[in-house]
């Protein structure tokens, strides 16, 4: 964990960049998750089966709120609207306009935010070479008779460059990645609770019992083996 407040430490000053980037970072995130969702009526378009947004669509456009149910009941009411007066093929060609719409701005926001930290690290190598060139100068010059100048020139290259690509990592892992994590649970949790728990529970456990089974397989002829239960390498 010092290592990485250290390298941190050469992106500095935060507040020029982490703001920004956490606004792109979210945005981008939210138009990447309603990117899927939009399948959903794009398929019950096409399928017939829009009976869902129809039956809970309001009557009225609804008050604005931050939350899901205000984003979900505003798309049923232009949903329904759409449906009643241009029919299926103007309200499918509405779905398709949001998404691509939604595919869009979750570009262009990934972009702001690729160009954000690609600020940042040039800072980084800025500083970092910086920090370098001052230690250094600081060396007495036996320290150069005995070192190799191929041994120089390589911290001041590669391993400059390994630290800029750790900076960058860590920025997305400590911003984006849980940024994406939470916005997912959400939709899941939204859409259905009860799979998602029964999703979270199944997964680990049929990941830990899938290696004992394996074992289980290989240990057993393959005269014994059920037809049932194939037994794959």
């Amino acid at each position: 964990m010092k290592t990485y407040l250290r390298l941190l430490s050469f992106s500095r000053p935060y507040a020029d960049f982490v703001p920004l980037y956490a606004l792109y970072a979210t945005l981008g995130i939210v138009f990447g998750i309603a990117n899927f969702t939009l399948v959903i009526p794009l398929l019950n378009v096409l399928f017939g089966t829009t009976a869902a947004h129809v039956a809970g669509a309001p009557a009225a456009m609804p008050a604005f709120a931050l939350s899901l149910t205000f984003i979900k009941q505003l798309f049923d009411f232009f949903f329904s609207r759409m449906l009643l007066l241009h029919g299926k093929q103007g309200t499918l060609a509405f779905v398709c306009g949001l998404i691509i719409v939604s595919v869009f701005l979750s570009n262009v926001f990934r972009y702001l935010g690729g160009r954000l930290l690609a600020r940042v690290r040039a800072r980084v190598v800025r500083n970092v070479r910086g920090a370098l060139f001052g230690r250094i100068t600081e060396l007495e010059l036996g320290y150069f008779s005995n070192e190799r100048k191929g041994d120089l020139i390589s911290h001041l290259t590669n391993d400059v460059q390994e630290v800029e690509i750790s900076v960058v990592n860590t920025l997305t892992a400590v911003f984006k990645e849980p940024l994406n994590i939470v916005g997912i649970f959400v939709l899941l949790f939204s859409m259905s609770a009860r799979l998602t728990l029964f999703s979270l529970v199944l997964l680990p456990v049929s990941g830990a019992l899938l290696p004992a089974y394996r074992s289980a397989c290989a240990a057993t002829p393959p005269s014994a083996r059920p037809p049932w239960a194939p037994c794959s390498r």
